[in-house]
Formats: structure tokens, C-alpha cells, sequence
């Protein structure tokens, strides 16, 4: 890195430090540093991610395919009236959903079955055949012949609850992973800054970077494009002990795909597959203007279709008055 570069991403680390910084110190920083961390794979995917809306790889491109092929698992065998059944063919995406959903989740989900995660990679790497480009279906010569019949049961039985546990897929990021990103490279391209200052601006650091990702689109594999928005802009007040406890939600970037649509009492409502893609610290009660609260009892919520900013004050408020379709985002119970 060039004596001037250094000394122009300095400059920025002190303003940010400083307290005093905004989204643009935040993305200058962030796009700056891009070019210098080809050997930091979270920073290089992580600040690829909020430079580019046409994902075309990495670990996020991944994820967004799978959560569109998901929903269209969900629309044609959840909410429709296919049955999906592993000894009968079915569309190839299903198989592609059971091999991310097997690379990516806690070996830990299959303590309950008789089988180990190795195993279950093996099974869906030799027992599946192609019909035709977007069929498949179990390779019966390869079952006819395995070891163990009782163990196929198991496979299957494995796979499929797999398939129930989409929801569970960690975030991408958390916030002190970025963090620690973000110093680590500034660090191996020796930077000096301090470090200690550069932590305590972190929540502000990730407010900036969920306003600036919030409603942004990204376009997937079969070009369709799926929504971003900031979730979690909720809380709740209990009595306990007769003294009003709060507890919130803390601030995340969640990805969104419909899969279905409903009808509720007349008003037609949209099912959706979603998964966390950034993971806070950021409790909502009190990174959020109250202005954005809806009071729905006990519990509060807000809209998220809605444009958001960082107010003067360092709290997620809204652009404009809302114009919405008037859905709350909420995930606590409603007394």
C-alpha cells in the first residue's frame, strides 16, 4: 500500500474514532480497504457484499441462491399441493438445498439418528442419479447394493430432517466479526490507529452499515432479486417482581423471499423464507428513535418497509412519514 493510501485510510480511522463520522466515513473505509485484504476472506466478502448488488459469488452469493431455492421448495411442497417424497424424482434444486443445508449445519443436529455427518455427505454424493438437467432420483443399483437397508431408512429419514431444519442456519456475520475483521487487515497492511478507540465506536460503526444495506436488492441465480431489510426493531415491557423489565431484540439484516401468499381473514398476507445474514449487539430499544415503536400492548414493533437513516443522535430513524403496506415486524408474542 502506497504512503499516501495509508496516510488517507489514517485520516479516516481518526474521524471515526473520533465519534464524530457518518455512513460515508464508514463505506470509504470499508471500500478502501477492499483491494487489501485479497488474504482476509470474511473482510473481502463481507465489503464485497455492501459494494455490489449483482452477486456472482462468494459465501453470500451461496446463501441468497439457497434461501430463493428454499422458497421455492416451500410454494410448490409446503404451501401447495405437491408431496415431496424421496422415492419418487424431484426437481435437482432440492438435492443442491440438502447439500448446502449439510456443509453448513451443527454436526451436532444429528446426536439424535444413527448416522454421522460423514456418512450422510457420502449417501447424498452416491445415491442420487439425473433423469434429465432438472430431475433427479435415488440411484437404485447403488441402494440394491448397499450394506445395510436399515441405514438407508436412516439416510432418508436424516435428510428430510434436514429439510425441517432450514430455520436453524447461523447468521453470515456477526458484528464482532466484522470488527475484528476490519482490524486485522488495517493491521497487516500496518496501519497505525488506535484500536482500543476504534472498538468503542463499533455499534455506531454496524448502525451505519444495517441503515446503508437496509431495502437493498441483490440479483440471484435465475435472476430473480430478494430484498434486504434491518429486523429486530422490537421490544417488550414485563412486570416482574413489580418493576418493568424491557427486553429487546437486538438489530440484524435479514434477507427475505416469498414463498407463498395467504389469505387471513380477507387480507392476503405473504409467507416468507428468510435467514440472518448480519448478526448486532445492538439492542433496538435503544438504538432505534422512539418514533418508530408501534405500541401493540405489551409488546412494540415497527414497520420495515420503510427508508431509514442514523439520526443526530445516533439512532435508527425513519426518512419519511410512512407510506407502507402497514405489516408490523414482530416475532414476540402479542398480549
Amino acid at each position: 500500500m502506497l504512503p499516501a493510501k495509508k496516510h488517507s485510510i489514517s485520516k479516516n480511522i481518526e474521524k471515526i474514532n473520533s465519534g464524530n463520522f457518518d455512513n460515508n466515513d464508514v463505506n470509504a473505509l470499508l471500500m478502501s480497504l477492499r483491494h487489501y485484504a485479497s488474504e482476509n476472506r470474511t473482510f473481502k466478502e463481507f465489503a464485497d457484499f455492501v459494494a455490489h448488488p449483482i452477486r456472482n459469488q462468494g459465501e453470500i452469493k451461496t446463501r441468497l441462491d439457497y434461501l430463493q431455492d428454499w422458497s421455492k421448495f416451500a410454494n410448490k411442497y409446503l404451501y401447495g399441493s405437491a408431496e415431496f417424497n424421496f422415492s419418487n424424482p424431484f426437481p435437482k434444486y432440492i438435492l443442491k438445498i440438502l447439500k448446502y443445508l449439510h456443509s453448513r449445519c451443527d454436526p451436532n443436529i444429528f446426536s439424535h439418528a444413527k448416522i454421522s455427518k460423514t456418512s450422510l455427505k457420502s449417501f447424498l454424493e452416491k445415491c442420487f442419479d439425473n433423469i434429465d438437467e432438472e430431475t433427479i432420483t435415488l440411484n437404485r443399483l447403488v441402494l440394491e447394493n448397499y450394506p445395510n437397508r436399515v441405514d438407508i431408512q436412516e439416510h432418508i429419514s436424516a435428510l428430510n430432517y434436514l429439510l425441517e431444519q432450514s430455520i436453524f442456519l447461523k447468521p453470515l456475520f456477526h458484528q464482532e466479526e466484522i470488527i475484528q475483521a476490519v482490524i486485522d487487515v488495517l493491521t497487516s497492511n500496518k496501519i497505525h490507529f488506535n484500536e482500543l478507540l476504534f472498538r468503542k465506536q463499533s455499534d455506531k460503526i454496524m448502525l451505519y452499515i444495517l441503515a446503508d444495506l437496509h431495502l437493498s436488492t441483490y440479483t440471484l441465480h435465475d435472476r430473480s432479486e430478494l430484498n434486504c431489510h434491518i429486523g429486530g426493531i422490537e421490544y417488550r415491557i414485563k412486570d416482574m417482581d413489580n418493576r418493568k423489565v424491557i427486553r429487546s431484540k437486538y438489530l440484524y439484516l435479514i434477507a427475505r423471499s416469498e414463498a407463498a401468499r395467504v389469505d387471513i381473514k380477507g387480507v392476503e398476507l405473504p409467507l416468507q423464507h428468510s435467514c440472518i445474514l448480519i448478526n448486532t449487539t445492538l439492542p433496538a430499544y435503544r438504538w432505534c428513535n422512539p418514533s418508530l415503536f408501534i405500541n401493540l400492548g405489551s409488546s412494540y414493533g415497527s414497520y420495515n418497509d420503510q427508508d431509514f437513516y442514523v439520526d443526530n443522535n445516533y439512532k435508527l430513524a425513519s426518512i419519511s412519514p410512512y407510506q407502507g403496506e402497514g405489516i408490523v415486524d414482530i416475532t414476540f408474542h402479542i398480549d
